[in-house]
């Protein structure tokens, strides 16, 4: 049985897996990433396979991010009219 260990000071999102991710259809695997991160350092999590980890992580959408959609712009900055939601600002400028 491996040992587990602490986080690794250079653990990041790597080119394996990133392509495991797309192979599997998932995406935002930098913003997945990022909660991970601060999830094992928050925690002082210690894992024996940190790569598997991770993976688990993103399965699980632990960050929540299925529910939430992907950062956009300010409503105001991009000109959207005043009350108007980002659904609705999207359903306009599309037509």
């Amino acid at each position: 049985m491996k040992k587990k260990t602490t986080l690794p000071p250079d653990f990041g999102l790597t080119t394996d897996l990133r392509n495991w991710g797309i192979m599997h259809g998932h995406s935002r695997l930098q913003e997945h990433m990022d909660y991970f991160l601060d999830y094992a350092r928050a925690t002082d999590k210690q894992y024996a396979d940190w790569n598997a980890a991770f993976r688990n992580a993103v399965r699980g959408d632990w960050a929540k991010l299925k529910a939430k959609p992907a950062a956009r712009m300010n409503l105001d900055a991009a000109g959207a009219k005043p009350g108007e939601s980002w659904e609705q600002y999207q359903m306009r400028v599309r037509n």
